[in-house]
């Protein structure tokens, strides 16, 4: 059982790593194939509108990214001890929903691209507490404080400047925080070996 057990950290670790690798790759992908692209006047989510050519790039990209995600949220479950951590499941749902669904759909596009940060967001605040209990202070100040002063700065940077700014913020703290993580779990599985 604990090597099964190990086997899905191991896994899910793994696939947690790889999202900002992935994340990277098809963001520059997806913007040196659309020059037209700014941070500053689009959201992300106009890489993946039906009127341009080369939306396949970035919708199929956030459909794999939630299915990598899925991997890691299942390992969070076990990691944590906590069926409260499926809220990594469902907030990774919602992105490869957003992935299916790009902004011409409207409401079935922009809930669940919302709903992805906040799932994500709280996913994170929950963990906090849990690493609170563990005794490991510092990460579980950063999970708590920086879950709460991202969902902030996303709020106050909406309408300022373009979408993009606020979802980059989002996706840059979520992703850091899901490696720091990864690197957790393997860590310790090696020293469990």
């Amino acid at each position: 059982m604990v090597m099964k057990s190990n086997k899905i950290l191991k896994f899910g670790a793994v696939s947690g790593i790889a999202l900002p690798v992935l994340f990277g790759i098809i963001l520059t992908l997806a913007i040196f194939l659309n020059p037209w692209f700014s941070f500053y006047r689009n959201a992300l989510s106009d890489l993946g509108s039906l009127k341009v050519p080369t939306r396949y790039v970035f919708n199929c990209g956030l459909i794999l990214m939630g299915l990598f995600g899925i991997l890691f949220s299942l390992a969070t479950v076990k990691y944590f001890e906590s069926t409260v951590m499926y809220t990594f499941t469902v907030a990774m749902i919602f992105l490869i929903a957003v992935g299916i669904f790009p902004e011409e759909y409207g409401k079935i596009h922009s809930i669940p691209a919302t709903l992805f940060y906040i799932f994500s967001l709280v996913g994170i605040f929950y963990a906090g507490i849990l690493l609170k209990k563990r005794g490991e202070l510092w990460f579980s100040i950063i999970s708590i404080v920086g879950s709460v002063v991202t969902f902030v700065l996303m709020i106050l940077t909406i309408g300022k400047m373009g979408l993009a700014i606020p979802e980059m913020i989002g996706a840059v703290f979520i992703l850091s925080w899901i490696v720091a993580v990864s690197y957790k779990m393997l860590k310790e599985i090696r020293e469990k070996d």
